[in-house]
């Protein structure tokens, strides 16, 4: 392994384990960063560990979701308000299956030789 990649899998069991013990309070939108570190350190190559593909899900439906300040700030307040109550829904949808899943790729992540 790579020295950038040892980098990366470090933060990404920082990350993990900051949703496992609660001290992250919106686990659904840490999910980007967790989907583009499992994607770069190739933990789910055959696409077949369920618990990387809740990532994958979840990333895709949050990039419907306006989230940038920026881009915020050029919506209009109906547009922003209805986006909102549905990014709020798909975080109650989601929030238990995101920690779940973090906390099996936590404890797989633990068993890696480094």
């Amino acid at each position: 392994m790579h020295m950038n990649d040892i980098d990366q899998l470090f933060e990404l069991k920082y990350l993990l384990g900051s949703i496992v013990r609660g001290d992250e309070k919106d686990p659904v939108m840490q999910v980007p960063q967790l989907h583009a570190l499992v994607l770069r350190l190739d933990l789910n190559p055959d696409l077949e560990d369920e618990n990387c593909n809740v990532f994958l899900s979840i990333d895709s439906e949050l990039r419907e979701f306006p989230i940038d300040p920026g881009f915020r700030s050029r919506c209009h307040p109906e547009f922003l308000g209805r986006m909102d109550s549905e990014l709020l829904e798909l975080k109650q949808l989601y929030g238990k299956s995101v920690v779940e899943a973090c906390e099996k790729l936590y404890k797989r992540i633990e068993k890696l030789e480094i």
